[in-house]
């Protein structure tokens, strides 16, 4: 039993280790939207900073500098896509590779990624690493 545990623990740790080398690294490819944006989505690049403290979201050929750039304290949930969440009409636009992420200041963002697996991948280490920011006092 104690076994298990310890696999379990060790596959997590080398499955976060090597999402946040590659998100740092290289970056995701995903495809991006967001709820208040009037623009269609875009194919963009998922990155972390080296601190593991903040998303980014890179489009190709733009510089230097991250298209959105959003900090882990300013995060209010990172959540799968279900296709139960959208009415029959919205239902074909909406990929069950897909994940939300809302903030507390700016739109959600939806990522589309190549697939469930990836999807899941990034879910997992995206809440990891929201949990273990310091979450800004609410205001109020």
């Amino acid at each position: 039993m104690q076994d298990d545990r310890e696999t379990a623990k060790q596959r997590l740790q080398r499955l976060i280790r090597d999402f946040a080398h590659d998100a740092v690294g290289t970056g995701l490819a995903v495809e991006v939207s967001t709820e208040e944006s009037s623009e269609d989505s875009f194919q963009g690049t998922l990155r972390l900073d080296r601190r593991l403290s903040q998303v980014e979201i890179w489009r190709p050929g733009e510089g230097a500098s991250s298209t959105l750039t959003l900090p882990f304290n300013q995060v209010k949930s990172v959540a799968k896509v279900e296709i139960a969440d959208f009415d029959i009409s919205e239902a074909k636009d909406v990929d069950a590779s897909s994940l939300t992420i809302e903030s507390h200041q700016k739109p959600t963002i939806r990522l589309n990624f190549d697939s469930v697996m990836s999807r899941d991948r990034a879910y997992t280490c995206l809440r990891i690493f929201h949990m273990s920011i310091d979450q800004p006092v609410a205001a109020g």
